[in-house]
């Protein structure tokens, strides 16, 4: 049978599409919120299942099967957790005529082309473009652009900066090509130009079109060439009109691609000249623990039953309550074939330390950081300032040791 019931209440249903060991917090909280919590995840033995009031045990892209499960259990809203099951949501939703993004504003998110295209209708901030189906299109795309620019693929790839590299020599083109398909089912990739400056990350929560900026982060990245989050910081360090403008730009970002109801995390760039640029743009929350509790810690709100309320089409406040330091902060290592890693229940035990997550063991060989799966685990500290729940997590960090042999 593909589904399950653990455990059914028959308080209001929230479908969620995705039941890896990230989402578990966030469905904990929507059940101690009161909600039922459908899970589907074509992982049999996926995490979330054994928290789910209901299970779907099939790939969440198969919306037509999730529409028939959502019917079933009476669904009053449907949340995607990562990229790909943003459009099977929407798809979904209108078929129930349910609150959430349009199929429409689906597919404009989960194509850079066409988000980019939908924000420069709007006049809106965002890389100029080169498009290439093919090694040699891919060469001329760069040529136009010029050193140093970003390539990535077009289309919807789960997100984790699965195929973005930044290009600096011609020697970079062919390996930069191969890595930006490879994760895709089209040959087609994408150039930009690379921008410097201060990157964030944006929690936007929208309700009959108008929408709340709830958390702005500053990100630390991974060494280039690859662009992967190294520290995900709460609060922003920008103040003033700069702030503002990030605040207002995401929203208008997530409204330009043509949502009304739900949740979008928007990437951006703060330029040393004053400006920003749009980089992208997720119908969805941000991914593993930033819906919680690091929203919570830094906000004061729940974004991931702020979410569900919206999705069920309830009225409620869900401006912030204040402003403090949390940070999402990942674990690396130089690449090796571990023997032992040591240190980690200390770390988790440590003041300030909120959650922490641990993928590495003995016997795994610890690859370069190229995409966010490359990544050993993570830690969620938390500060009255953003600058005291870095430090807490980069102690955390320190306690690690890592073994290698062959």
């Amino acid at each position: 049978m593909p589904y399950k019931c653990t455990a059914y209440n028959m308080s209001t249903a929230i479908m969620v599409l995705g039941g890896n060991v990230y989402t578990v917090p966030s469905i904990l909280s929507l059940k101690e919120a009161g909600f039922t919590v459908v899970v589907v995840d074509g992982n049999p033995e996926a995490p979330a299942f054994e928290i789910a009031d209901v299970c779907g045990k099939f790939d969440f892209r198969d919306w037509e099967q999730g529409l028939n499960l959502a019917r079933i259990q009476k669904v009053k809203g449907v949340m995607p957790t990562h990229d790909r099951g943003v459009v099977p949501a929407a798809l979904i939703s209108k078929a129930l005529g349910l609150h959430g993004p349009s199929p429409e504003a689906a597919r404009t998110a989960t194509s850079k082309k066409l988000m980019r295209q939908a924000w420069s209708a709007a006049g809106l901030p965002s890389p100029a473009i080169a498009l290439a189906s093919n090694i040699e299109e891919f060469k001329a795309a760069v040529a136009r652009i010029g050193f140093p620019s970003i390539c990535k693929p077009t289309d919807d790839v789960g997100g984790g900066s699965r195929g973005v590299r930044r290009l600096d020599l011609e020697t970079d083109l062919a390996e930069a090509y191969h890595f930006a398909t490879s994760f895709s089912g089209s040959p087609e990739t994408l150039v930009e130009p690379y921008y410097e400056g201060l990157e964030h990350s944006v929690e936007v929560l929208m309700r009959r079109g108008d929408g709340i900026a709830l958390m702005i982060s500053d990100k630390v990245k991974t060494p280039p060439p690859y662009r992967v989050d190294k520290s995900v910081i709460y609060p922003t360090r920008l103040t003033g009109e700069a702030l503002e403008k990030v605040r207002m730009l995401s929203v208008e970002a997530a409204r330009a691609v043509g949502l009304n109801d739900g949740a979008a995390h928007v990437e951006l760039c703060s330029l040393p000249d004053g400006g920003n640029v749009l980089f992208e743009i997720g119908l969805r929350c941000g991914g593993g623990a930033t819906p919680h509790p690091i929203a919570l810690l830094t906000s004061g709100i729940n974004e991931i039953v702020e979410y569900a309320h919206i999705l069920t089409g309830e009225e409620r406040n869900f401006s912030p309550k204040f402003s403090k330091g949390a940070v999402f902060h990942f674990i690396t290592a130089k690449p090796g074939t571990l023997k032992t890693v040591a240190g980690f229940e200390a770390a988790r035990a440590m003041p300030g330390i909120i959650e922490a997550g641990l993928t590495a063991k003995p016997g795994d060989v610890v690859k370069e950081i190229r995409t966010s799966s490359d990544r050993l685990g993570y830690f969620v500290a938390a500060g009255i300032t953003a600058d005291e729940a870095y430090h807490k997590a980069l102690v955390a960090e320190q306690q690690l040791i890592f073994e290698y042999g062959n």
